[in-house]
């Protein structure tokens, strides 16, 4: 039997639904009665941290195949629509949710700048204190402008690691059981 509610992974260029924080979130999702969906990216344009027009360019190409993997995936047959997203991804999740007017939830991991340019209803974001490619200081002011619940870990890069294994252990712990908590709040 089809689920009415689905959960649409949306990776990021080098961080796949294979890596911890989607991984983990994906089976919650499943064992809350979602069923799960990753979008997978071709090839896309090589990022250079020190060219922003490189980042744009990525976007476009994961946003255009996303795009393309939509009427596939039936969305309007859906109850509940669950976003969950890291990095690039979640530019695209929410360029997709506001472009085609989706009506889902999302948890971003470790947000870009360009995510917050498409409004999105219901959100929850988590982001290192550390992270090289989005300054937290100003994702906690764009979550804030948004109305966004941020997480913050500190300490923690892009991969919201940390460098300390049990570290890093425990902070998953803790980062997917407000990600369940969410979920279940929906």
């Amino acid at each position: 039997m089809r689920s009415e509610r689905l959960a649409v992974i949306f990776p990021g260029l080098g961080y796949t639904h294979e890596r911890p924080l989607l991984y983990y979130a994906a089976n919650m999702a499943r064992s809350m009665g979602y069923s799960v969906v990753s979008v997978a990216y071709g090839n896309l344009p090589r990022i250079d941290r020190a060219s922003p027009g490189s980042v744009d360019r990525a976007l476009d190409a994961a946003l255009e195949q996303a795009e393309r993997a939509l009427p596939s995936m039936n969305l309007n047959s859906y109850k509940d629509i669950l976003c969950v997203s890291k990095s690039l991804g979640t530019a695209v999740s929410s360029a997709l949710s506001c472009r085609h007017g989706i009506k889902a939830s999302h948890i971003f991991f470790t947000p870009l700048k360009r995510t917050f340019g498409f409004p999105v209803e219901k959100a929850l974001a988590f982001h290192g204190t550390k992270d090289q490619w989005f300054d937290f200081k100003e994702c906690r002011a764009a979550c804030r402008e948004a109305d966004i619940p941020l997480h913050a870990v500190e300490g923690a890069d892009h991969s919201l690691e940390t460098g300390d294994v049990l570290r890093d252990v425990s902070n998953i712990h803790e980062i997917m059981e407000i990600a369940l908590g969410f979920m279940a709040s929906l």
